[in-house]
């Protein structure tokens, strides 16, 4: 029961730093995505806009 116990403890410590690991990488790999998306997103916003404007 002991070494059970040890085990569920360690198992929750590992699974709070795989967490925190797996929340530091979302944080900068979405980041990182933010930016290409924008810089994707914002031509094609203008783009439409322009669009928008035309077809008024």
């Amino acid at each position: 029961f002991i070494i059970y116990s040890n085990y569920y403890a360690w198992m929750f410590v590992n699974m709070k730093s795989i967490r925190l690991s797996f929340k530091s990488f979302l944080f900068s790999y979405s980041r990182h995505q933010l930016v290409s998306v924008y810089s994707i997103v914002s031509p094609m916003t203008k783009l439409l806009q322009s669009l928008h404007l035309f077809l008024l």
